[in-house]
């Protein structure tokens, strides 16, 4: 009954680990970077076609995203770009005012 007992009370550890390795397992890498990423495959670089803001993408992401999902991914680089270049700009302001 003592192993029983100790079994019951390591059984949330062992949920709690089961969970984090699921959730590991299940996690993917994001299509695209601003920066160059090897780490992650994000070695191949690309310009969106409107504002031709330059990003990383792996080698296989042109078998991956043609038309409309091209179209829609580089919408979200260009905001993702704009959205970093304000709050670098926003981080700069408040380094210099100090």
């Amino acid at each position: 009954q003592n192993s029983y007992s100790a079994f019951l009370q390591l059984m949330p550890v062992f949920i709690i680990i089961v969970v984090s390795v699921i959730t590991q397992l299940m996690a993917t890498n994001p299509p695209y970077s601003l920066f160059y990423k090897s780490s992650i495959g994000h070695v191949v670089s690309r310009e969106t076609e409107n504002l031709q803001v330059p990003y990383y993408v792996d080698k296989n992401f042109e078998k991956n995203y043609q038309g409309a999902e091209l179209q829609e991914l580089e919408k979200t680089v260009e905001k993702d770009y704009i959205d970093y270049i304000q709050t670098s700009c926003w981080k700069e302001k408040q380094q210099s005012k100090l």
